[in-house]
């Protein structure tokens, strides 16, 4: 690998990321009145007569701009705030991506890994894609559901959720070499936040004890902002930042030293694809920030990972506040960056 390639000194803001729970049954029959979703959440009576899988289907998908600002609507306007203090608002959310991603609209057999957290119930939600001849070696996409406190949560993570699941929606069908899980963790963030409360720890672990063979995982932590004002990308006081862009308009993609591979691999799939701009860097552990996002409980647990973000607080004004909101969000940039992050999936499951 030429390592003159990876950036090497990027550090970057980071997220730290009803009144019982109702039945399913009874929570999906409200929802259709309330939010206007359930069996067809995430898609149009039109997608799904274009778009419903088909055994044997071999054809990518698009990635489009409308599907993306459907999902920040649903989960930062129609439910709004989520995590264990607004319960009922988590568990609208997890519902929704379930319905939306399952068999009847993108699919997937979803699987829910249902844990305890103060009492309540609370899941992870994944849907795989199998993979062919390399099928026992996995590639996982990932993506926290839950917002911080007294946010909506549209860059933090609904960004990340609608990315995924727009990737998910994309590659549906798509025969690919290895296997891709397309997981969201509940409780990504703070109180949660590297705790053995962390959805993305409860996932990682489990997969340990089994032996997955877990080859990359990618955790889509805020991906929406995109700032072109000089001086608009900021670093942590100190550092000297003399390499590195001032402008806040593009996408980062950071793992440990163990992950220099995985980075530099992304990179190159990544610009091969897309002229979106791009910065990657491998960096120690130890480094501010570079461990705050779920790709952090998969490296617990000997995998590897990368984090794919804006930068966060160092660059969104709004992150982690109640003015985290849909209208902050750049749909037309998130969107290019979703058709990137499907191709740079599609190369680790095939390569």
């Amino acid at each position: 690998m030429n390592q003159g390639r990876v950036i090497r000194l990027l550090i970057i803001g980071l997220p730290l990321g009803l009144a019982a729970m109702l039945a399913a049954s009874v929570f999906l029959t409200h929802g259709r009145k309330i939010f206007g979703w359930g069996d067809a959440a995430y898609l149009t009576e039109n997608d799904r007569e274009e778009t419903a899988p088909a055994v044997g289907r071999v054809l990518q998908k698009g990635v489009e701009e409308a599907m993306l600002r459907r999902t920040l609507d649903i989960l930062t306007v129609k439910i709004g705030e989520r995590n264990l203090a607004n319960f009922d608002n988590l568990q609208a959310a997890a519902y929704f991506i379930e319905s939306s991603m399952g068999q009847n609209n993108m699919g997937y057999q979803m699987t829910r890994q249902e844990y305890t957290v103060e009492d309540k119930p609370v899941w992870n939600l994944e849907g795989r894609l199998p993979g062919g001849k390399a099928g026992r070696e996995i590639v996982v996409v990932g993506a926290h559901y839950d917002s911080a406190k007294g946010s909506p949560g549209a860059d933090d993570n609904a960004s990340g959720v609608a990315s995924l699941m727009a990737m998910a929606q994309a590659l549906s069908g798509v025969s690919l070499n290895r296997e891709v899980r397309f997981v969201v963790f509940v409780n990504g963030a703070i109180p949660s936040f590297q705790t053995d409360t962390m959805g993305s720890l409860v996932y990682a672990r489990s997969c340990k004890a089994r032996g997955d063979n877990i080859v990359a995982m990618l955790s889509l932590d805020t991906l929406g902002c995109y700032l072109d004002a000089p001086g608009s990308q900021r670093y942590p006081e100190g550092i000297v930042a003399t390499d590195l862009p001032t402008v806040g308009n593009f996408l980062a993609v950071v793992g440990d030293e163990a992950a220099t591979d995985l980075v530099e691999r992304i990179r190159e799939a990544f610009q091969r694809n897309s002229a979106f701009p791009l910065v990657a860097a491998a960096l120690p552990g130890s480094v501010p920030g570079v461990e705050d996002s779920d790709h952090w409980s998969f490296w617990q647990n000997g995998y590897p990972g990368v984090l794919i973000t804006d930068t966060a607080g160092y660059r969104y004004p709004e992150f982690g506040k109640a003015g985290d909101a849909p209208e902050r969000i750049d749909f037309a940039r998130l969107t290019e960056v979703t058709k990137g992050l499907v191709e740079v999936v599609k190369t680790l499951a095939t390569e």
